[in-house]
């Protein structure tokens, strides 16, 4: 048999076995690559450090929320969050997404939303309770008996009834809003909502999950975690204490970790989430109970090694003398805190890191300000 003759025969097996279905797909054409995109069928989603749902939570998912599925093990799906975060979910939790909209996209506007079996209030208890930012597919929008409605599509197929006042068109894209009166009004109703670690919802936040949600509804991302946020977010600078504007953030922490952030509202006054006090959502006065000098002077003095300057805030209206010239040998600065707000008592010496501050009850502060460059032109 000469070569082309068994050329020709090899071309016709392969038709003969690709008419008969006996020669792998794989062959005939490459599949289309799975796709790795999952969206969130449950209302709120534990994103966990470990695939065990004992483990540390991290972060957190909601309704709707577009994932990047990375592998699944245990009855786990490892995902890359919106927020940056990897971590761990239930694997029945998030479905594979189609691609396809079923309706209009819309968002849960309210804190939280109830998703009934049918268009009543009372008939069934709800199916679904879903918080602020979830996301929904809105097949219909109609009245019934004097209330609005909306029909919606989850993301596992399931169909269900919203009321209508709870949900807003979801924006193709959410412009960027730098006004921090805008942030404040956003952080304040969620006050009392309580302290969940890892909780990024109304149903519960942690301190950065819920500077991170307040700025999501304005347009602006941020880094999720506390410390990557003051260190890392190259939009955030330094900005000095007395400096401080309602909507600059203050972190609390040491030079090795940063484990808490707060916004500050002026009047000597912050929004945070916390565990201090009944954990929750609250407002809370910036305070510093000095009980021992030399701790406080001493801890201060350590915070200069990462620190621009290091300043001791205290209640007392009027230091001693001797405190004085402590502080003044030590290059550390003192302020005085009551209802009228800080007076500097002695200015420390000021290096060229980023600003820090001390206190005997927080440790020290860290002042950030997302929108200091704009501050010449804001209302």
């Amino acid at each position: 048999m000469t070569r082309r003759a068994r050329i020709s025969l090899s071309v016709f097996l392969l038709v003969l076995l690709a008419i008969l279905g006996g020669l792998p797909r794989s062959v005939l054409a490459a599949e289309p690559p799975a796709s790795r995109t999952a969206v969130v069928a449950g209302a709120v989603e534990n994103v966990y450090v470990r695939p065990d749902a004992t483990s540390e939570v991290d972060d957190q998912v909601i309704l709707g929320e577009t994932v990047e599925a990375l592998e699944e093990t245990a009855g786990f799906a490892k995902v890359r969050c919106a927020s940056g975060t990897v971590g761990w979910v239930d694997a029945r939790s998030v479905v594979r997404d189609s691609k396809t909209r079923y309706g209009t996209p819309y968002e849960v506007s309210s804190n939280v939303a109830h998703l009934y079996r049918d268009p009543d209030f009372s008939s069934s208890r709800p199916v679904l309770t879903a918080p602020l930012a979830a996301r929904l597919d809105v097949l219909r929008t109609f009245d019934q008996e004097g209330h609005s409605w909306a029909e919606v599509r989850l993301p596992d197929g399931r169909r269900a009834y919203a009321a209508g006042a709870d949900l807003a068109p979801l924006p193709e894209v959410r412009a960027p809003l730098l006004q921090p009166v805008k942030w404040i009004e956003t952080a304040k109703r969620f006050l009392d909502a309580p302290y969940t670690w890892g909780g990024t919802t109304p149903f519960g936040f942690d301190c950065s999950g819920l500077l991170t949600r307040v700025l999501e509804r304005h347009g602006i991302r941020v880094m999720r975690n506390s410390a990557d946020l003051c260190f890392r977010d190259p939009r955030l600078v330094p900005v000095r204490f007395e400096k401080l504007e309602a909507g600059d953030f203050l972190f609390f922490g040491t030079d090795r970790k940063i484990d808490h952030v707060a916004m500050w509202l002026g009047d000597g006054r912050v929004i945070q989430a916390t565990s201090y006090g009944i954990p929750s959502t609250q407002i809370t006065s910036f305070e510093a109970k000095i009980k021992d000098w030399k701790s406080a002077f001493r801890q201060a003095e350590l915070n200069k090694w990462f620190a621009s300057e290091s300043n001791v805030v205290s209640p007392v209206l009027k230091p001693s003398g001797k405190v004085v010239d402590s502080s003044a040998k030590l290059g550390v600065g003192i302020y005085t805190f009551n209802d009228a707000g800080l007076t500097q008592v002695t200015r420390a010496d000021v290096s060229s890191l980023p600003s820090c501050y001390a206190s005997w009850l927080f440790n020290e502060w860290i002042g950030r300000s997302l929108w200091s460059q704009s501050r010449g032109s804001k209302h």
